[in-house]
């Protein structure tokens, strides 16, 4: 009878039951003490008198109430393994679920769920990671406890920490399999042989490394199948075995099954009795014939390395890891008028110009590391002429894998540099160009084309290539890529681009993956000499833009719309940066009198057309404010009316002041304010009419009935001869969302609203059903002039030599601002983010070599964006010039950016000219810092 027996047949009150437990849990084996404990808690039903049976043992026992869903009890020893409080996860049972290993966490799950359905068992088991990170085994087992009418109310169970455990079965595991490999790696032989050289045991590694059967190595006698020439000398290395002593390392040849001989390498150890007798030996080897072979070849090489050294034309040199050379040859020594002695035991930089030293320094940690490298350097005769060389290294490794020496193949290429020199120069106006032109077109996102009157295609950029045409697009015409009707639509298209020169629309086309995209296509005449006229096209993806555009139908809050406007924006603006950045650098380069440069031109205008587009959904954001420069209404409310009435039945009248006074606008807000009145006034005239558009200075007095502060105003006035506004929508026109159109968005007016509204000025109308709508503009008239922007000189005649550091997250828009800054002849550094910007400012700025400006993107995606940037840069050089560059043009640093640390604002996209005016600040600032 055990001692739980024992006291069951005491019959003694449950509470003295418990107690005697108590004290005799130390004999109690563990499997015993959860089942007592479980007929206990069954018969008690009360938790504190359980609570005495285990408050002090060193498992966890815990109880888990199913109706509360949370731990109700734990004992101390759950501090101990878990190094958590009880209380803790009496307060948040979520913390005991968190600490399971995330691998364990499913299967424990299971297991628990497990127990509820079984009545009992044990649950998997797992791991945990302690606060601190250590991670320990847990075995955990539960039963269940009911409650009246049979239904589980509790769970109990008792955990223990196993990790010792685990730990010890892992380390006997990982020793069988060690003895395992050992054994059966083929790649060692393990034998045992006694003392008259008979084989008593073999792994299989023996048979594969010799050839013999199983039965053919018993059969055997060992000494009989060494080499005859190494048989006496093994004799007399194997004699300590003897005397009970091991000897390694031994190296004899071996007789294979196949009559050739393996040199094996093999150490052997002496088999000793309990008697104190040697009766076998045990032996391990390895083949080394390949080793052998491989120092027999080395030899040869070293022969054949010998004789290159002799008869090489090129120059060679050994060095060792430190750069001094130890031999050369005598073409070294012929080519480079040195004597072998002022050669041999000199650094090789000795012989190199200083910019060559630099370029050996920054090379040779490369050649310890990888064993090779190339460079071409600049190597002095003796009689101080420079030799352009081309310098191969390699390195030698010994048997462990270490560099011995190095070896430097130098050959002078001299002549033929210097025909390449001449070479490049004789062709670099042409490389320029055609370099500029093919990152031109292969930087830009969307698809460039040009086909000829019959609709064959005589160009497409990369992006058309793999995305619309493939890689036969030579070989094709519209009607290979188009369907009958869309044939003939494209044939009275060409009429319309024959007749305008330019058509701006959006159009659908189907890529090569099946998918149909809704594109943003410029078409455009281009003219030739004696020649007909081509077609060039521009067709830019919005097809994510416009899916956006539908969506935001459903939006309720404009806050949203801002959200997903300004991720439009600042990317479409990237697009567009590269774009307009490249056209400005091809229109810099070509002569304003010629047809090409009209061609560009009108190209220019339809992609800062592109670019207000991007703007129509920001006004609404945060930050939105506007980016005012002074401007001449006129200019703008011509252009703007004419884009969007071109090709339109309605006739436009304008009546403009001679002395209209300058206004503070943001040149792009303002322009979509005129083109949604002028887009409603058309639609409302779809038979033809006539829109008349006049431009007044107007003073608004107290007494005035508009809601305007008293000053002097600019007043613009839109009057059509449609059907009018019917009263029950006059109310509702500036609504966001609010359209009568069947695919309207409903944001146009209220849009303009909104823009006028953060100008200072006042967006109002009156309307007559049958007779006409007039919308009237109120903008705050302006005491300053329109600042005259000029064409940038030539590159030589602005000497500008800046070193400006360039930091954007977009490939494109770093290549084109890059190649302006070229044009400017400022030297760039471009970074791709804050951090990597702040690193290498700091680098320059401390070698004495710092930078005159930089331009920041003010949002860099997964790093520190532009204002970030600017505060650390600061700390660095508070006088460096500063300028502030995004897609997001509404974003408040650009409107205020002097309020938050810049020193200029440069909204994307913008031209090589805006840049230029951004340089030109940077000599200002000098000499205000220099007074």
């Amino acid at each position: 009878m055990d001692d739980l027996d024992f006291i069951k047949s005491l019959e003694l009150p449950i509470d003295q039951e418990i107690e005697l437990i108590n004290r005799f849990r130390a004999n109690i084996a563990k499997e015993q003490l959860f089942k007592r404990g479980q007929e206990l808690f069954t018969q008690i039903g009360h938790e504190h008198d359980f609570k005495a049976l285990i408050e002090e043992i060193k498992e966890v026992i815990w109880i888990f109430d199913l109706q509360k869903q949370k731990v109700v009890y734990v004992s101390p020893a759950f501090k101990e393994i878990w190094h958590l409080e009880p209380n803790d996860i009496l307060q948040d049972y979520s913390l005991w679920e968190k600490s399971i290993h995330p691998d364990d966490k499913i299967e424990a799950d299971a297991s628990f769920r497990k127990i509820i359905e079984t009545g009992g068992g044990k649950i998997r088991d797992y791991r945990i990671v302690r606060p601190d990170g250590e991670v320990r085994w847990i075995s955990d087992r539960g039963f269940i406890i009911k409650g009246e009418n049979e239904i589980i109310t509790k769970i109990v169970g008792i955990a223990e920490d196993i990790t010792e455990q685990k730990q010890a079965q892992q380390s006997l595991k990982e020793s069988e399999q060690n003895y395992r490999l050992l054994v059966e790696n083929p790649s060692v032989a393990i034998f045992r042989v006694n003392t008259k050289g008979e084989y008593k045991f073999i792994n299989s590694g023996f048979t594969e490394m010799l050839g013999y059967s199983i039965p053919e190595v018993f059969s055997l006698n060992g000494f009989d199948y060494i080499h005859p020439d190494d048989l006496h000398q093994l004799n007399e290395v194997l004699k300590p075995l003897y005397h009970g002593k091991t000897v390694d390392n031994i190296n004899y040849r071996f007789q294979r099954a196949d009559g050739t001989y393996a040199h094996l390498f093999t150490s052997f150890a002496p088999i000793i009795s309990e008697t104190g007798e040697i009766y076998e030996f045990m032996g391990i080897c390895r083949d080394i014939s390949e080793q052998k072979i491989a120092e027999q070849q080395q030899r040869k090489s070293e022969i054949k390395f010998s004789s290159l050294l002799k008869t090489s034309k090129d120059f060679i040199h050994i060095m060792n890891t430190s750069g001094i050379i130890l031999k050369t040859n005598q073409a070294a020594v012929d080519g480079t008028g040195y004597t072998r002695e002022e050669i041999e035991g000199s650094k090789m930089t000795k012989f190199f110009t200083k910019k060559s030293q630099q370029i050996f320094q920054e090379n040779f940690p490369q050649l310890l590391k990888t064993g090779s490298n190339y460079a071409e350097v600049e190597l002095i005769h003796k009689s101080g002429k420079i030799m352009e060389v081309e310098c191969k290294g390699s390195a030698i490794f010994d048997d462990d894998g270490n560099i011995t020496a190095l070896i430097s193949f130098q050959r002078d290429i001299t002549k033929q540099k210097k025909h390449l020199q001449e070479l490049q120069t004789s062709q670099a106006d042409l490389r320029d160009s055609q370099e500029l032109f093919s990152m031109f077109m292969d930087n830009i996102q969307g698809s460039i084309y040009l086909r000829d009157l019959d609709g064959k295609y005589l160009y497409v950029n990369k992006y058309a290539e793999e995305h619309v045409f493939g890689k036969n697009w030579r070989e094709m015409k519209i009607k290979d890529l188009f369907d009958v009707e869309e044939v003939k639509f494209k044939e009275k298209e060409n009429k319309v681009i024959l007749q305008q020169k330019i058509l701006d629309q959006e159009d659908t086309i189907r890529h090569l993956d099946g998918t149909v995209r809704t594109v943003k296509s410029i078409k455009f005449r281009i003219d030739r000499p004696k020649k007909d006229p081509l077609i060039g096209g521009i067709a830019l993806d919005i097809t994510d833009q416009k899916a956006l555009e539908e969506e935001l139908i459903k939006i309720q809050k404009l806050e949203s719309l801002g959200i997903l406007a300004g991720g439009i924006a600042h990317d479409f603006n990237n697009i567009l940066t590269s774009i307009l950045g490249n056209l400005s650098l091809l229109k810099y380069d070509i002569n304003p009198d010629s047809e090409q440069f009209e061609s560009l031109n009108e190209v220019e205008k339809a992609t800062i057309r592109a670019k207000d587009l991007t703007n129509q959904l920001l006004t609404f954001s945060k930050g939105g404010a506007p980016i005012k420069k002074t401007a001449n209404l006129k200019e703008l409310i011509q252009e703007s009316v004419n884009f969007v009435l071109r090709g339109s039945k309605v006739k436009c009248v304008y009546d403009l002041a001679d002395d209209l006074s300058t206004v503070e606008i943001d040149r792009g807000q303002i322009n979509q304010v005129i083109n949604n009145i002028a887009i409603n006034a058309d639609q409302a005239m779809s038979t033809g009419g006539e829109l008349l558009i006049t431009a007044r200075n107007f003073t608004q007095k107290n007494n005035s009935n508009l809601p305007l502060s008293s000053g002097n105003y600019v007043q613009i006035s839109f009057h059509d001869t449609g059907t009018g506004i019917p009263k029950e929508f006059q109310e509702k026109i500036f609504s966001p969302f609010f359209t009568t159109k069947e695919h309207g968005s409903g944001l146009g007016l209220a849009t303009s609203f909104s823009i006028i509204s953060r100008h200072g000025g006042l967006l109002t109308f009156s309307s007559i059903i049958e007779e006409g709508t007039t919308f009237f503009i109120y903008l705050p008239a302006s005491q300053h002039q329109v600042k005259l922007e000029q064409r940038a000189k030539k590159t030589q005649q602005i000497p500008y030599n800046y070193r400006i550091l360039v930091m954007d997250d977009e490939e494109t828009v770093l290549k084109t601002i890059s190649m302006m800054l070229k044009k400017l002849k400022c030297f760039s550094y471009i970074t791709y983010g804050g951090i990597e910007a702040i690193s290498i400012l700091g680098e320059e700025f401390v070698s004495g070599h710092g930078f005159d400006a930089v331009i920041l993107d003010l949002t860099i995606p997964g790093d520190i964006g532009g204002l970030e940037t600017l505060t650390k840069i600061r700390e660095i050089d508070p006088t460096i010039f500063a300028i502030v560059s995004s897609g997001y043009s509404t974003d408040p640093v650009m409107a205020n950016y002097e309020k938050y640390g810049f020193d200029y604002a440069i909204p994307k996209p913008f031209t090589l000219e805006e840049l230029r005016l951004a340089i030109e600040k940077i000599d200002l600032k000098k000499k205000k810092f220099m007074v």
